[in-house]
């Protein structure tokens, strides 16, 4: 038995392509986004209370590069989470993300910038 092919099939295989072209490009977006996880540099389990971070060995959070103490990645028992950057350190960052607001704070009275999320 023979079957011709329709032209609702040929119009449906490319609304398919289209369909599929279209969550590519959604995923895509999504993985790149700035808190997507294409973003993810680390994966650290932080505790409640205070979380150390810089790259020297006894860090709660140590990394690959940065200066030996960059500071104290404060986990409150309501969620409140909050960076405090440890003094003579220089964090800067253009990163914006979402739902979350930055504030001066820094260890050791000087001026300086931390991050806080939402609760």
């Amino acid at each position: 038995m023979m079957v011709a092919e329709s032209g609702w099939a040929a119009d449906r295989g490319d609304v398919l392509r289209e369909e599929i072209a279209v969550w590519q490009q959604r995923r895509v977006a999504e993985l790149t986004a700035v808190d997507g996880w294409l973003t993810l540099v680390g994966l650290h389990f932080m505790k409640e209370g205070d979380n150390t971070v810089g790259s020297a060995a006894d860090n709660d959070i140590v990394l690959a590069k940065s200066p030996a103490r960059v500071g104290t990645i404060q986990v409150a028992a309501g969620g409140k989470v909050s960076l405090v950057c440890a003094a003579g350190t220089d964090v800067r960052s253009g990163l914006r993300v979402p739902g979350w607001t930055c504030r001066a704070r820094r260890r050791g009275g000087s001026s300086g910038r931390g991050a806080e999320a939402p609760r």
